[in-house]
């Protein structure tokens, strides 16, 4: 046996550092912990100097540099504070960023992009917006999407009207929840037997913008068609009691909601926001709350075999562009690249 043979190989080193939340990271996680070593930066000690602002930072800065020293390559989940705060920190460990489109417009102007040696973008849309903000560092970004994993949805069929329309994501205005209610009041008002489920919270700073929403169906005298589910835990179940799930936002990054009800192979229709046609298939887009009440009736007159058709080449479309099978090897792909590059001069 050669000697090579029997040695273990060793794991590259990846140091990860989660900003706001490690939604978008949870499912990714335990793929990537089959080809890297994974060590999460949390900074410890830092409240003990609250409000006293330069220990914490020297703390914080002396933490990360030998978390860095640690890992052969860094991944930012988010173009956050974190990765503000660390980018000023000069250090050798080849790094790559997650940028979301809304950061584009916080953090992303103050992070020190000389630092940064890789950018991950969602859309084609979001990269050229960078390539706009930050020309000198356009030839850093790259689209790659947060993958779905279709192993866990099943798909679902519907054998039966379209009675149920469903939206799903934190309440805030950018969603236009209030706006789609009064278009469902509308097409209730045309004679269409249909109910409304809004599914997910909102955060403290939407409290003003949730409550017109929620007394809105009291307004419009149809309160016993809308139903504020809040928080749904089996997310599975929950799409496939709905027989259509409306995007109705202005603006998005990916909208992972929208990859995982047509993954359940339930029709969808989405407004077309800048990049919405990289997410879904042309033929679902609307424009305007006449063009999705047109669509909305005709789904309801289908048959629902038509509709489960429809629905099924939705799952086939997710399954070429989003499934982690196909997304989490690239991503692998991309830390091992910078992973070899070995230590970079800053």
């Amino acid at each position: 046996m050669i000697e090579e043979d029997s040695k273990k190989i060793r794991q590259p080193d990846l140091g990860i550092v989660i900003g706001d939340s490690d939604t978008f990271l949870r499912d990714t996680l335990p793929f990537l912990r089959n080809s890297f070593h994974i060590e999460c930066f949390e900074p410890k000690g830092l409240a003990d100097f609250q409000g006293r602002r330069r220990i914490p930072r020297i703390l914080h800065d002396a933490q990360y540099v030998r978390f860095a020293r640690r890992q052969d390559v860094i991944l930012f989940e988010w173009a956050s504070q974190a990765c503000w705060r660390a980018a000023k920190v000069p250090t050798s460990t080849p790094n790559v960023v997650r940028l979301l489109g809304y950061e584009m417009h916080t953090w992303a102007t103050d992070i020190r992009w000389d630092r940064v040696d890789m950018v991950i973008v969602l859309l084609e849309a979001v990269k050229l917006e960078f390539a706009r903000n930050f020309p000198e560092h356009a030839h850093k970004c790259i689209v790659l999407p947060v993958g779905v994993d279709l192993s866990t949805l099943g798909l679902a069929k519907r054998d039966r009207s379209l009675k149920t329309i469903g939206t799903l994501g934190y309440l805030t205005p950018r969603k236009r929840v209030y706006e789609l209610i009064l278009a469902f009041a509308e097409l209730i008002d045309e004679g269409l037997d249909i109910e409304l489920s809004v599914a997910g919270g909102h955060l403290p700073e939407h409290v003003r913008d949730v409550l017109p929403i929620h007394r809105l169906p009291s307004l419009l005298k149809i309160e016993d068609r809308v139903n504020f589910e809040g928080f749904v835990p089996d997310l599975e179940a929950w799409f496939g009691g709905i027989d259509l799930f409306v995007s109705n936002s202005y603006a998005e990054t990916q909208h992972v909601a929208l990859q995982q009800a047509m993954g359940t192979g339930c029709p969808c229709l989405v407004h077309r926001w800048d990049g919405a046609d990289e997410v879904a298939p042309e033929h679902v887009l609307f424009d305007t709350p006449s063009s999705f009440k047109s669509e909305v009736r005709r789904l309801a007159s289908m048959e629902s075999s038509e509709r489960n058709r429809e629905g099924a080449e939705l799952r086939d479309f997710v399954a070429r562009r989003f499934d982690s099978a196909i997304v989490i090897p690239k991503l692998k792909s991309v830390l091992l690249d910078l992973a070899n590059q070995g230590p970079k001069s800053r």
